[in-house]
């Protein structure tokens, strides 16, 4: 099991600053969906092409980055709760439904058809968070069954799902599991690497260096102990920074260390200068003249902030679910209740 290092950010261990060159102010662009669903996926394929889901079966497209927003509920599928969606151009996205039974479906005609490519109807079944390392590696992580995390994976562009064998799988602790609250609480780099974190009665963040078929785990401070309360997202990058957000949803004003920051593959995990306040389920990083910006949202509040999640400021007065940033990591979109949609806008 990792060891967890708690440091202040002057330690040898603490995130690399960068320098505060940025007088920037972040605000949101809302944009008409069209739809009154809980929008918990999101994904940005490059500045214009935008791909969103949720509840009652719903999805939504733009191909004008916003502008307008193409909506429509998949037949078959009305009563589903789509809680991720990833894409990879206009026409081809894949959507995952989370309880039983929890299905995937695929579309390569911008949605105007989709193929069920994955079926599972079975007790305690439930998808949480869905990622894609390229075109071909996905991998979907699940609440546990039998004791043990639920992993899928597809090496095909997720026309074909295996499961990952049980004995590989995590163990799990009484009343710990994790949260489809922004579709992020899942993050892969190449080569091999994979992750994901917990929350309920312990806070853990699991990673494996060979696709998932053996782990490693490090339990965080981060606020849990409580159904509502764990982490919620993660975000890696392939110089081996991550990030890790959450808190508790029952109580979003609440205090405590909600965020923390790993420079080393998350080997050891430390402790920001201050945290975010409140309860955050999604966390995201955009690039403003080559600076690092990490963005994080909630149900209750937006912040920011210029130094790698060393100190936090609130922006904004809606509250979302989820956010994506395009692959060039220059353009943001967030999606939340009652079918809000927004753009980052940052002057």
């Amino acid at each position: 099991m990792f060891f967890v290092f708690l440091c202040a950010c002057t330690s040898p261990g603490s995130n690399k600053k960068q320098p505060k060159t940025l007088n920037i102010q972040p605000n949101w662009l809302m944009q008409e969906s069209g739809v009154d669903a809980s929008l918990r996926g999101i994904f940005a394929v490059d500045k214009n092409v935008v791909w969103a889901s949720g509840s009652k079966g719903t999805f939504l497209k733009t191909v004008n980055g916003g502008s307008n927003w193409y909506n429509d509920t998949i037949p078959g599928y009305t009563n589903f709760d789509f809680r991720d969606i990833e894409a990879f151009d206009s026409l081809t996205a894949i959507i995952m439904g989370i309880a039983n039974p929890a299905v995937i479906l695929k579309t390569t005609d911008g949605g105007k058809n989709w193929k069920q490519v994955y079926y599972k109807n079975q007790d305690g079944i439930f998808l949480n968070s869905m990622i894609f390392r390229d075109k071909d590696h996905g991998f979907v992580v699940g609440d546990p069954i039998d004791g043990k995390f639920f992993l899928l994976a597809t090496n095909d562009g997720g026309d074909n799902w295996q499961e990952l064998p049980y004995e590989s799988r995590p163990q799990t602790e009484e009343g710990e599991y994790m949260f489809a609250a922004s579709g992020t609480c899942i993050a892969s780099t190449k080569p091999n690497n994979l992750w994901f974190c917990s929350g309920g009665s312990i806070a853990r963040i699991f990673y494996s260096k060979d696709d998932g078929y053996s782990w490693e785990d490090n339990k965080l401070p981060v606020m849990s102990g409580t159904p509502s309360s764990g982490i919620f997202s993660i975000l890696f990058s392939g110089d081996r920074t991550g990030y890790c957000i959450g808190g508790d949803y029952a109580k979003p004003d609440s205090t405590g260390l909600t965020f923390m920051f790993t420079n080393n593959n998350g080997e050891t995990w430390h402790r920001p200068e201050n945290s975010p306040a409140g309860y955050r389920s999604c966390i995201k990083e955009i690039k403003v003249d080559g600076i690092s910006v990490l963005i994080a949202v909630g149900r209750e509040g937006t912040g920011y902030s210029l130094d790698r999640g060393q100190n936090w400021q609130r922006f904004g007065a809606n509250g979302f679910y989820t956010l994506d940033v395009d692959a060039k990591g220059e353009n943001a979109w967030a999606a939340g209740a009652v079918g809000k949609v927004a753009r980052l806008l940052i002057e």
